[in-house]
């Protein structure tokens, strides 16, 4: 049985299905759920979803590298997906992603607590630098997944794994 958020996020996923949902003000006005901004990184913005595990990424311009960056994200977690049998020592660490806007770069995606905000903080260099060992030995698409595969791009969902919350970089060049 579905959980009460998961419902909520399931009835979310619909509308950014169904409505051109392109700028943070959008949300709010389009499913009546506030948003709150997480932080900045070097291609899109991220915000929460007040009271529930869920985030939504806003390419910081219309810029192409900007939208490819959350083209790319998606295109990794579901090449592993499908090539399962070849990546399966990955499938733990990918993120959840609910939708991908791809010609204006929107991605909605489970929220995961920060790894530098979580009990594992004190080891979030050992840990990142494991997963990325991890990425590099099991990621043989490209040799780019661990750029970034830093502490800063990892959380921790409710069970204590460990989830790689930015995988836009495992194709770029």
């Amino acid at each position: 049985m579905k959980s009460k958020a998961d419902k909520q996020i399931d009835e979310i996923v619909q509308i950014f299905l169904t409505e051109d949902i392109i700028k943070p003000k959008d949300v709010l006005a389009k499913t009546g759920y506030r948003i709150r901004h997480l932080g900045t990184g070097a291609y899109r913005k991220v915000y929460k979803f007040v009271g529930l595990p869920l985030v939504v990424k806003f390419p910081l311009s219309k810029d192409e590298r900007d939208v490819r960056h959350s083209v790319l994200e998606f295109k990794a977690r579901e090449l592993i997906l499908r090539q399962w049998r070849k990546y399966e020592k990955l499938i733990r660490y990918i993120p959840d992603i609910y939708f991908l806007d791809d010609t204006e770069g929107v991605v909605l995606a489970r929220y995961y607590l920060p790894l530098h905000n979580s009990k594992l903080r004190f080891y979030e260099g050992h840990i990142a630098a494991m997963v990325g060992d991890i990425v590099d030995l099991a990621w043989t698409h490209k040799k780019h997944g661990t750029h970034d595969t830093h502490y800063e791009n990892m959380g921790v969902d409710d069970s204590g794994q460990v989830k790689i919350t930015d995988m836009g970089f495992f194709y770029q060049n």
